[in-house]
């Protein structure tokens, strides 16, 4: 769902998916994404170890993290990221006007 959306919003986007998040790392340390999206439970290290490593390697593309259950994730995705990442939220199920709109806000 999020690649037809990404699509429709960014007709000239590359969306490119990653079965875990070691080769999702892997290709963000090789070429900067104008934006990545990330779910905070995913195969390989936790998402929260992911924003942590994201982090380290002083990204400054936006992030976006959606999770079902945001609520209580929000705050430690906040402390893993850190004061630098620019991180935002979806909570998860999302309507696809609002994930049009933040999309467009970030990278439109």
């Amino acid at each position: 769902m999020w690649e037809t959306i990404l699509i429709q919003v960014l007709p000239e986007a590359r969306v490119v998916k990653f079965q875990d998040s070691d080769r999702a790392l892997c290709a963000l340390e090789k070429k900067a994404p104008d934006l990545f999206i990330t779910d905070l439970m995913h195969p390989g290290i936790s998402g929260f170890d992911l924003l942590k490593r994201l982090a380290i390697m002083k990204v400054n593309y936006p992030i976006i993290v959606a999770s079902g259950n945001l609520g209580l994730a929000r705050a430690g995705a906040r402390r893993a990221a850190g004061p630098d990442l620019k991180v935002s939220f979806w909570d998860k199920p999302f309507p696809p006007v609002s994930m049009q709109d933040h999309v467009k806000a970030l990278v439109g």
